[in-house]
């Protein structure tokens, strides 16, 4: 420590004695931290020793950080302070206002100082509970004994909006109660306001958060610093979750398979990892990782509240390891894996309370054996905003997202049309402001494993999509605000589909016999990218035509008898998905398969052939689906036998 100061000592006891007056660093001490203080994600309290004496002009403390920004609390700058050996004055939090934070207090509001603090004597809250709807505020009635100094006035409306230990949540209250104030001593009941308009006249946080198309607005709002603020990290069964924290980077100490993600967020959940177990030979095992960056907007204006904005931005990141043999009623549930509690951060001149809880969701219905792993990562906004002249709407919007297939297999076996199996994250935010308004956004973020019949194209599918799901929630503890949206799913197109079965293209195909009547050449176009490799081959039928026409020539096919299943030898499985343009599906995944088989078709006898699939290594083959509807067996690739003599 240095500065302009000399000690004496008078009866064994030092006296620091500091200049009575000048100017600059002559009225400065100065404490080298060296390399500063490490800031760890838990709170801090910083001791400063300063010489006891009185001092009239109060005094100064001026923290600065790393990257240049000033922290400065004052004490006793209006009346002076005197300051005691071996005693601790509590000076507040660090904290900084927003520069985009505008406010002003109606007429009966106060800000009580740091300065005002000091005349009060001695100070008590009880607190109960009140529930508005299905929202449990925990509320507080003052009691305090105030120097006269304090001047209290019935009716005054009192912002502590500096967390202290008394006010770990700041708090305002209307006061109810004085006593008589011409005593030295005065006693001062308050109880809490209902509504944050009976506060401020004018409050304003910056430019909104939603920006009026649904989107993110980045520089909107106030971002809260929730890496800085987190203090402690539980199970659900009140076991501490240990954590390191590197700047705005939350490292959480908990196992998993797999998992990995951008650490540019305010608080990341680190790897978290559970396990559903839905039958005796079933399992999903989940990892996941979620950062979350908060944002938060204010806006009343005239005593009445305009707008209110909340947004989260998590980053999630899901890998799943599914091995799944199952026949049971569809099942979803969830589970809870940690809750983090963070410290009151002071965004003067509220004070915002987060809390947030992580779970697990994971769900399993219908009939399938399955055996697969997957990863996926999304980034994406969601939130809630309210605003006077629309009404509370919930909003969503995904930057971002990714999937990676990492060896998906399956066993095969029946499949029911109801089958599926989910498994996410969700993350339940919320804000209170003060313990007077509480603001509550629900997201989860999952992915969707499901076989469903897909009406346009008249087939069966796998599918593997992303499904979010979104609720927001606005209440004030006089019940002036009691907004609750309901559920809001959310389903992408698919990150990923798969045919149960080939489709043959007609019109790119053809069947033809060789001049000399011995062999029957076959060229199929075979499309779609299946779940399961299949073998592809052909059916020769015989029958008659379906009709003729006036010119006397056959059409159609109407088979009598199954004569042979031919064997192509080459499998099918495909490399890609189809996509849809307009209204027709293009298939840029196909393959062309030729084969030429021996057969000799009686003298004037009419054959048909069909494309077929079969299990591969089986030997035996069913028709193919084709892209034609089958009118009067137009489906069938026709040839005759040469004609009989008589003909």
């Amino acid at each position: 420590m240095s500065g302009s100061f000399t000690v004496a000592w008078s009866d064994g006891i030092p006296d620091a004695r500091f200049p009575e007056s000048g100017s600059g660093t002559s009225l400065t001490l100065t404490i080298d931290c060296g390399e500063g203080v490490l800031l760890d994600g838990t709170l801090h309290h910083f001791y400063l020793f300063i010489p006891p004496r009185d001092y009239t002009k109060g005094f100064e403390v001026k923290f600065v950080m790393d990257d240049g920004r000033e922290v400065v609390k004052t004490i006793g700058t209006t009346s002076g302070k005197k300051i005691e050996r071996n005693k601790v004055y509590p000076v507040g939090e660090t904290a900084t206002a927003s520069d985009e934070a505008e406010y002003e207090l109606q007429e009966d509001a106060t800000l009580v100082d740091a300065d005002r603090m000091e005349f009060i004597v001695d100070a008590r809250l009880e607190s109960y509970d009140k529930w508005v709807g299905e929202v449990k505020f925990e509320t507080h009635t003052l009691f305090m004994t105030v120097k006269k100094e304090f001047e209290p006035r019935m009716g005054e409306v009192l912002l502590f909006n500096t967390p202290s230990k008394l006010f770990p949540e700041g708090y305002i209250g209307r006061i109810v109660s004085v006593g008589n104030p011409e005593s030295e001593y005065i006693a001062v009941v308050a109880e809490p306001v209902a509504d944050i308009t009976e506060v401020f006249e004018e409050l304003s946080l910056g430019e909104p958060i939603w920006n009026e198309d649904g989107s993110l607005n980045e520089e909107g709002g106030v971002e809260l610093e929730l890496g800085a603020y987190l203090s402690r990290v539980e199970t659900p069964d009140g076991e501490a979750v240990s954590f390191t924290r590197n700047g705005s980077q939350i490292e959480l100490s908990m196992p998993a398979t797999r998992a990995s993600g951008r650490k540019n967020y305010n608080y990341s959940s680190g790897n978290m990892s559970f396990t559903l177990e839905p039958g005796d030979n079933s399992e999903i095992e989940v990892s996941a990782s979620m950062d979350l960056s908060m944002r938060l907007l204010v806006g009343i204006f005239d005593k009445k509240l305009h707008y209110f904005h909340a947004s989260i931005s998590p980053d999630i990141q899901l890998s799943a390891d599914m091995s799944i043999q199952v026949e049971a009623d569809a099942v979803d549930k969830s589970f809870h894996l940690l809750t983090a509690y963070f410290a009151p951060i002071p965004v003067p001149p509220l004070t915002i309370v987060p809390v947030i809880h992580f779970y697990g969701v994971a769900g399993v219905g219908g009939e399938v054996e399955i055996r697969a792993g997957m990863s996926y990562s999304a980034a994406m906004d969601l939130g809630f905003s309210y605003n006077s002249n629309e009404g509370f709407r919930t909003r969503s919007s995904t930057r971002a997202s990714k999937f990676s297939e990492n060896g998906l297999s399956f066993t095969g076996g029946e499949l029911s049309a109801n089958v599926h199996t989910t498994a996410g994250v969700r993350v339940d935010a919320g804000i209170k402001v003060w313990g007077v308004m509480e603001a509550l956004c629900s997201a989860d973020a999952r992915i969707k494993m499901g076989y469903y019949w897909d009406v346009f194209e008249q087939t069966q599918k796998m599918s593997l999509n992303t499904e979010s799901k979104i609720k927001g929630s606005l209440t004030t503890l006089g019940g002036v605000f009691n907004y609750e949206t309901d559920e809001l799913t959310l389903e992408g197109d698919p990150i990923w589909e798969r045919y149960f079965s080939p489709l043959c293209d007609l019109y790119a195909s053809d069947v033809n016999l060789s001049a000399d009547s011995t062999q029957v050449h076959c060229k199929f176009k075979v499309m779609r990218h299946l779940l399961q490799p299949v073998q592809i081959g052909a059916i020769l039928y015989s029958g008659v035509p379906y009709g003729y026409l006036e010119s006397g020539m056959p059409y159609g096919f109407k088979p009598t008898e199954r004569i042979m299943e031919v064997d192509f030898g080459r499998s099918y499985i495909g490399s890609g998905m189809s996509r849809r343009e307009d209204n027709r599906v293009v298939y840029d995944d196909f393959e062309l398969f030729e084969h030429t088989f021996p057969f000799t078709p009686e003298p004037g006898g009419y054959y048909g052939i069909l494309p077929a699939k079969g299990t591969v290594g089986s030997g035996n083959f069913g028709d193919m689906p084709v892209n034609s509807t089958d009118y009067y067996g137009l489906r069938y690739f026709t040839f005759r036998g040469n004609k009989l003599p008589a003909d």
